[in-house]
């Protein structure tokens, strides 16, 4: 549950299942493992997913990833941008 909220219905409300929602989300714990994800994304690991899927035009995508992690653990705000299926994402 998140905010009181079954996982299901929060996912119904930002509609994260309809392959044309213009909501692209997801909710990760620290290891990387989705709490929520778009509907789009198979993968079990956010972070497997940027290395399979991402297209990191002006880092390396092993650093990005490392830093996001260290980010992540240690509650800083980290920003980077990736290309996925011709979409730059921040």
């Amino acid at each position: 549950m998140v905010v009181g909220l079954p996982i299901e219905k929060l996912n119904d409300a930002l509609s994260l299942n309809e392959n044309d929602s213009i909501v692209f989300l997801h909710i990760v714990r620290k290891d990387g493992s989705f709490v929520i994800q778009n509907a789009e994304t198979k993968e079990d690991n956010y972070f497997n997913w940027l290395m399979e899927k991402g297209e990191f035009s002006n880092q390396n995508g092993a650093q990005a990833i490392e830093n996001l992690k260290d980010a992540i653990i240690n509650r800083k705000t980290y920003s980077m941008e990736v290309t996925i299926s011709e979409e730059n994402r921040h």
